[in-house]
């Protein structure tokens, strides 16, 4: 991936990092999930850059749903976590 490239996945998964409304959090992170899962319908280079992007997004959406779900959002209300 080249500098400021993005793969199809990373828009949802970003807009899911980025929500701050309660009520649109469920859906963003079912959203980014099933972008991830589309991707990966399609051949991928388990030891390429987009793969190992992909293992840290999935990573960090567990982690989203926790944190909005276990009723402990961040104090600013977005994950520290990426999804690059």
């Amino acid at each position: 991936m080249k500098n400021g490239e993005m793969y199809s996945w990373q828009d949802a998964c970003e807009a899911a990092l980025m929500e701050v409304d309660h009520t649109k959090m469920h859906g963003r992170i079912l959203e980014a999930a099933a972008a991830i899962e589309q991707r990966l319908l399609s051949p991928i280079d388990v030891l390429g850059a987009e793969y190992k992007a992909i293992v840290t997004a999935e990573i960090t959406l567990v982690t989203l749903r926790s944190e909005w779900f276990v009723g402990q959002p961040k104090a600013n209300g977005a994950a520290t976590s990426s999804c690059k």
